[in-house]
């Protein structure tokens, strides 16, 4: 019983250092994407209110080039430092050698989720939440879940499964973001978006009433003026 408990504790060991290692470096890498998908989102959204369908089209081309030129360098420094880097969280050569040989699939995680944070981001500001949830509830409690946990349970993979199945979900989920953003219409959207804009702004109605206020307006600024000339 000892000894079966002490095996059971090193291989928790190994598998609860591998998952905090790459948990760790994902979501650093996580923090550098998610800040270009959100000035994307800001981005997009004001030219699409401004009407401006080029403008917001550039910015989400300029968005997923950085996107991309971030996974490639993250990835391949990654790849390259994947004997060394697991030491930073643990010394125990067991946990580094697993480590080692789940890099790969961190390596490609690191590189789709740098697309899908760019493109989340774009889908903020295009308006596309009821798409983008439905995307994440298909692809991950549809898909990823139940497949990470047949390959970490059923098929003995263990963090590799668990990889696995977060890599195919963010995979599909990156997917619709791709079709979905490739086939839009942007001038179509700046439409809508400028509707929305109107929709949304209270307008006053009647020229009597907009010039009552315009009045009001002059002549607090008036008084305030006069008060000012007074005490100097």
């Amino acid at each position: 019983m000892g000894l079966n408990g002490v095996g059971l504790n090193g291989v928790g060991f190994k598998w609860g250092g591998s998952k905090w290692g790459g948990l760790t470096t994902s979501a650093l890498h996580f923090v550098l994407v998610n800040a270009i998908g959100a000035s994307a989102s800001t981005y997009v959204s004001n030219e699409l209110g401004a009407g401006n369908h080029r403008a917001a089209r550039a910015a989400v081309n300029s968005a997923i080039f950085l996107g991309g030129v971030d996974a490639t360098i993250a990835s391949i420094t990654l790849y390259s430092y994947r004997k060394s880097w697991s030491y930073i969280f643990s010394n125990e050569k067991e946990v580094a050698h697993y480590v080692t040989q789940i890099t790969p699939i961190l390596c490609l995680f690191i590189f789709v989720n740098s697309f899908l944070a760019v493109l989340s981001g774009v889908a903020r500001g295009t308006g596309w939440q009821r798409i983008g949830g439905y995307a994440s509830l298909g692809s991950y409690y549809l898909v990823g879940i139940p497949l990470g946990w047949i390959l970490c349970f059923v098929m003995k993979l263990r963090g590799k499964g668990l990889w696995i199945g977060i890599l195919t979900a963010s995979t599909i989920q990156l997917s619709v973001f791709t079709l979905v953003t490739f086939f839009t219409n942007w001038e179509q959207e700046a439409t809508r978006a400028r509707d929305r804009v109107f929709e949304m702004t209270p307008q006053v109605k009647g020229n009597q009433k907009t010039q009552i206020i315009l009045e009001e307006d002059t002549q607090v600024l008036l008084g305030s003026y006069c008060r000012n000339c007074v005490k100097v």
